[in-house]
């Protein structure tokens, strides 16, 4: 077996939808990820192992030079990744040229293991906080000393006696695990990739080959969302093992959309709440409301044609059906999409497109559009919309009263309604 000719780590912490990742990725032809183990604990093993076995013979007066360290440890950083890839080489399946890590313990190591596989690259996986922290909640009624996040709360446990506090305390660890992301990623953004746990099941297409873009694979062929996740989840395709991972995740058929945005009532003191609403304003999340999703850089022209600008271009891909209003019959972006996508009629778990003509700013939706949004939001849908003041906010409005889970596209950098939906910033906790 030749050794793999891409490397990539996974820097995650518990109950962030890593075992989907892993799963995803597994399922590219060229691409192996298997069961999770801790590489990175094993890499330190040996580093120390090979460090301790070359160190030089102890001599009174006469130190090991800075130099001369510096060159046994690049010595040993070369042994062990080729320790570590003559394990890969042994059992990577045939076809499969790169290798995808996922362990919950390679951020506490990830300066060793970027030391030893300086070439490698990384994907940065991110959640929701809140999302996460009753995620960990749930998981604590059947154990979670696997997970990474014991001391916390046993800390807790010592100094309350109770688990009135488990939240705050999920929440810290939450705050602690992203620093350590996003302060490797800021230190090495060439090598790093960001994906959010909530993009990977709302628009798993354009996630999935973006992150394979980034890896230096082809991406997977369009195909409706139900048959794809029968592809990921599917009997036979993918190692498992009873140690590691996510027992529910090995069991799964296809993804859960209810587990974004859960509302429920957490006890986070107000400075934790302070670091947990600087960091998820850093990744992009809503603190407004949980299942509300912002998706920006697409090319801003076309604005006024059929075909619509970048974000116009980006929802359809997303979309299997809309709901749209139309001021008139005339070519436009709104009639574009309708007639590519279809008007929604009744599907279940799929992602609907909501468009306006802009001539329609400051109207009140028509009432067969409230019902048709409700209806889809019944059925499990979710939802894409623009950012056009006046125009778009009719949706979004309407997406906020029923709660339902959706996601603001916009143009560059900038997106028109964010402040003013963001500016009540209410603690949804």
């Amino acid at each position: 077996m030749e050794s793999p000719q891409q490397t990539v780590f996974i820097l995650c912490h518990a109950r962030t939808g890593s075992s989907l990742l892993r799963y995803v990725i597994d399922t590219h032809e060229r691409a192996w990820s298997p069961p999770e183990v801790h590489v990175s604990r094993l890499m330190r093993e040996m580093f120390d192992v090979c460090a301790a076995y070359s160190s030089p013979l102890l001599v009174v007066g006469n130190a090991e030079s800075g130099a001369a360290r510096m060159a046994r440890e690049e010595r040993v950083c070369a042994e062990v990744r080729e320790r570590i890839q003559n394990l890969v080489r042994t059992h990577m399946p045939e076809g499969k040229t790169l290798w995808c890590q996922k362990s919950v313990m390679t951020i506490q190591d990830v300066a060793l293991v970027r030391q030893v596989f300086p070439d490698a690259k990384y994907l940065c996986l991110y959640r929701n906080c809140l999302d996460f922290v009753n995620s960990a909640m749930e998981r604590c009624r059947s154990g979670w000393r696997s997970y990474g996040f014991e001391d916390y709360l046993l800390r807790e446990v010592v100094a309350e006696k109770h688990l009135s506090r488990f939240p705050d305390a999920l929440a810290r660890f939450w705050c602690d695990q992203v620093e350590m992301i996003l302060k490797f990623q800021g230190e090495n953004q060439d090598r790093c990739h960001s994906v959010q746990y909530e993009h990977l099941v709302l628009d798993p297409f354009d996630t999935c080959n973006r992150l394979f873009g980034f890896m230096g694979l082809e991406p997977f062929e369009r195909e409706p969302e139900t048959n794809f996740w029968n592809v990921v989840f599917g009997r036979g395709l993918h190692q498992r093992t009873e140690k590691g991972g996510d027992f529910k995740a090995d069991k799964s058929k296809t993804v859960d959309k209810s587990r974004i945005g859960t509302e429920r009532n957490l006890e986070i003191a107000e400075e934790t709440w302070t670091r947990v609403r600087k960091l998820q304003d850093k990744l992009g999340y809503s603190m407004s409301r949980l299942s509300r999703f912002y998706a920006g850089g697409f090319e801003n022209v076309g604005k006024g044609t059929p075909s619509g600008d970048g974000k116009d271009k980006a929802m359809r891909m997303v979309a299997s059906r809309a709901i749209v209003e139309l001021a008139h019959d005339h070519a436009s972006s709104s009639r574009t999409t309708r007639d590519s996508l279809g008007t929604y009629d009744g599907e279940h778990d799929v992602t609907v497109m909501l468009a306006r003509n802009g001539e329609l700013r400051g109207a009140q939706l028509r009432d067969e559009s409230v019902t048709k949004v409700r209806e889809a939001r019944d059925n499990g849908c979710v939802f894409v919309v623009g950012d056009m003041p006046g125009v778009d906010t009719g949706f979004i409005t309407l997406l906020d009263e029923i709660h339902a889970t959706y996601t603001i596209y916009y143009c560059s950098d900038y997106c028109r309604v964010k402040a003013d939906l963001e500016k009540e910033c209410a603690r949804n906790v």
